[in-house]
């Protein structure tokens, strides 16, 4: 197996592992932002285009749909 088939089912669990966020009251916002920037730091090769993605795969229902509405606005990650 080859190291850049390695990191890509690395990168995959740990996209897999991550919550799904919805936005709604009983969620836990700052839990979600830390399973993320976890993800980036430990990925440090990662671009800010990449996080966003990662980040947009795993909102749904209200949040997936605001950041839909205000993707345009969004240039980077941080």
């Amino acid at each position: 197996m080859t190291d850049q088939t390695l990191l890509a089912k690395a990168r995959k669990a740990r996209f897999d592992d991550l919550p799904n966020f919805s936005g709604h009251p009983s969620e836990d916002v700052e839990r979600f932002l830390k399973s993320i920037k976890k993800i980036a730091k430990v990925n440090e090769e990662s671009n800010n285009h990449e996080v966003l993605e990662i980040v947009r795969g795993k909102l749904i229902q209200a949040a997936g749909l605001w950041f839909d509405n205000h993707e345009h606005i969004f240039k980077k990650w941080s």
